[in-house]
Order: structure tokens, then C-alpha cells, then sequence
């Protein structure tokens, strides 16, 4: 198994973005998108004592809409399950940037 990194993540340039999305709407038709968190439940996760960051699994809701559902993770790697979790994300189809995000495209 990998070594765990805190650190984890990165800044992409928008072309590689762009490029990944495309990539995924063209193998997954019909998939939902994107989904968007809210800032007060993202700083909610991650002012759980001992949290560093947040980690995203991919989920299926009971509409069977496909979601993520977020924890956040101590230093060591590990979900910090027992405060809690989220999910409740804003879906896209349906609540989408209206900007003409390349990320769209």
C-alpha cells in the first residue's frame, strides 16, 4: 500500500481539466457531472479535531443519482467517521455552472 500524504493534491492547468472532464462524459453518458459542497460543510469537516483533509468517495444515492460523500482524514490517513460525514450535494445535471464553464465543454 502507498504511503499516505497529508499533503495530497495539487493545481492542474485548465486545459488538463478540461481534458479529464471531457475524457469522463465521453465514457460515462448520462453520468452526473459534478456535484457541489457548500463552504460551511466543507469548514465543518475540516475543523473536526485532528482533521487535515478530506477525502471523497464515489456513492450511489437511494435516487440512485451517483454523488460523493465526503469525510474528512487525520494525519495518519484515516476517516474520521465517527463525527460525521456528508453528502446532500447540489447535482450536475441539474444545478450546473451557468457561466459556460470549459469544464462543461
Amino acid at each position: 500500500m502507498a504511503t499516505f500524504d497529508p499533503n495530497a493534491g495539487g493545481v492542474i492547468t485548465l486545459a488538463d481539466a478540461t481534458a479529464f472532464t471531457k475524457n469522463f462524459r465521453a465514457k460515462n453518458p448520462g453520468a452526473t457531472n459534478a456535484v457541489y459542497f457548500g463552504q460551511p460543510i466543507i469548514d465543518k469537516l475540516l475543523t473536526q479535531t485532528g482533521a487535515v483533509g478530506l477525502r471523497m468517495y464515489n456513492a450511489i444515492d437511494a435516487k440512485g443519482q451517483s454523488t460523493l460523500v465526503l469525510v474528512a482524514v487525520d494525519i495518519n490517513g484515516n476517516d474520521l467517521y465517527s463525527g460525521f460525514v456528508a453528502d446532500l450535494a447540489s447535482p450536475c445535471p441539474s444545478v450546473c455552472d451557468g457561466g459556460g464553464s470549459p469544464l462543461l465543454k
